[in-house]
């Protein structure tokens, strides 16, 4: 299975904003003469004194801690009612595509206003969960329900509530603004940097970087390269979002006149480790298992069931510019059920719209033909190398996640997410079943994970090289039926 097993940086950073670097094989590593600097540039924010401020945070990342702010929201008595109309929403003038507004009852309305009123204003972080009664905590009026507001587009908005107080109508007028506080996320700090002598040098092929809000990402660096020498060349990267939130790394660019050379692995019998081993390692506790696909090759099933494994995930296909049964699908999954063990699937995925969401969940559908599974179907998306090549921020990467599992459910599946432990810590939020890769001999992801893949070079008797072993923690996936 593929795997660039790092991600940097939480997608849901408030002004407290960081950024995290990790490398490709799942554990972080410090940078050699620099660290990673954020300068988060809010624009202008009305206090609750009706003054205007305008800050700027700076955060240095020495360590991979994680630092994020979140909203509360209070509570507020319920004296009034009101009812909501339909709303109108308008954006600042800026190039960001207008999200349509979120249904609403009567007697609300909303829009954007240029000029802030010098009164209170609360500013909520885009995407961020809010509601009107946090505008209304304090005022003394009370809603008999819940009204969300928009944060999905930037700007300066005012809040109509018609409302109605011992018979008699009343106009509130409330202000908040919307704002984009989070520096980019390095997701690939550029593990990759090796250049051949005499070839192109473009920084956007070295590194990858994403943002919760932004899909159009700027990088640049300062420093020399000449690629027609060899040598080592330090550069600094810089990573900015349209809200003026930027991060910044260093990275030491390698030319070189040809590719090192490589030592082939073989059949990896001289180092790796036998599934028997691992049977026996009480911090592996659980359910023992095996991932496989087509580079595998041919597999002995009853020899693997034989050695002490209770579960086989393998890969239905993969969906890379068009989706593809995996050749060794079918004589895997009809040879795991023969004997005996338990059986997943997973889809390997680069899929970045909607409507290729749709049709991969359909094609795993029509591929299943009503084959029933043991374990909820993986959904493996880990393209991050040059992540800002998609065009899709954060946000909506994991919109397309939750489509993903909206459409398997109504085919009568359920679904989980694969991914690293830096992924899945500052990429990915769901509350979905988690697939954890952390090659390691004890985990310190904090998160909540129903399998752990621990090791990429396991062996086991019937399969010919390394292979991947996972353990089931979470034994409630074996007992439910799909």
């Amino acid at each position: 299975m593929h795997r660039y097993i790092a991600a940097a940086a939480a997608a849901a950073l408030f002004l407290t904003g960081c950024a995290r670097i990790s490398e490709d094989n799942g554990e972080e590593t410090a940078f050699a003469g620099g660290t990673i600097s954020i300068q988060t540039a809010q624009e202008d924010v009305i206090s609750t004194s009706g003054t205007i401020i305008s800050s700027e945070t700076t955060a240095t990342v020495t360590d991979a801690a994680e630092k994020t702010q979140t909203e509360t929201i209070s509570a507020v008595p319920e004296t009034a009612s009101a009812t909501v109309a339909p709303e109108t929403q308008l954006t600042e003038q800026e190039e960001q595509t207008t999200a349509k507004p979120p249904e609403i009852s009567a007697d609300v309305v909303f829009s954007a206003v240029e000029d802030m009123p010098g009164n209170d204003c609360k500013c909520f972080e885009v995407y961020s969960q809010a509601d009107i009664a946090e505008l209304l905590d304090g005022s003394g009026i009370g809603l008999a329900e819940d009204i969300t507001i928009d944060t999905s587009v930037k700007g300066d908005f005012r809040a109509d509530i018609t409302y109605e107080d011992k018979g008699e109508k009343s106009v509130r007028s409330v202000y908040y603004s919307v704002r984009d506080t989070a520096p980019p996320v390095v997701l690939n700090s550029g593990w990759s940097n090796l250049i051949i002598t005499g070839d192109e040098f473009d920084i956007y092929d070295i590194v990858g970087v994403g943002d919760y809000y932004d899909t159009d990402i700027t990088i640049t660096y300062t420093g020399d390269v000449d690629t027609s020498a060899a040598g080592d060349y330090p550069i600094t990267v810089y990573a900015s979002d349209s809200s003026g939130n930027s991060t910044d790394w260093q990275l030491t660019i390698a030319v070189r006149d040809e590719y090192p050379s490589y030592t082939e692995g073989g059949d990896g019998s001289s180092d790796a480790t036998p599934f028997g081993e691992y049977l026996k390692d009480s911090a592996k506790a659980g359910i023992l298992g095996i991932d496989v696909s087509k580079w595998q090759g041919d597999i002995d099933f009853d020899a693997v069931k034989a050695a002490g494994c209770e579960f086989v995930i393998m890969r239905i296909g993969a969906d890379i510019d068009g989706i593809y049964e995996d050749t060794y699908y079918r004589k895997n999954i009809e040879g795991a059920e023969a004997a005996g063990l338990r059986t997943g699937i997973y889809i390997y995925t680069t899929a970045n719209s909607e409507e290729e969401i749709r049709a991969e969940a359909e094609w795993i559908n029509n591929v299943l033909s009503g084959r029933k599974l043991d374990l909820p179907i993986a959904f493996d998306w880990e393209d991050f190398a040059c992540y800002q090549q998609y065009n899709i921020s954060i946000h909506d990467m994991n919109g397309l996640y939750a489509l993903f599992d909206e459409c398997m459910e109504s085919y009568g599946y359920d679904t989980m997410l694969y991914g690293g432990k830096y992924n899945l810590r500052d990429f990915w939020q769901t509350d979905s079943k988690v697939w954890l890769a952390h090659y390691t001999d004890q985990t310190d992801y904090t998160g909540d994970y129903s399998i752990w893949q621990f090791s990429c070079t396991g062996s086991i008797d019937g399969i010919y090289g390394y292979v991947d072993v996972n353990v089931i923690t979470d034994e409630e996936l074996l007992k439910k039926e799909q």
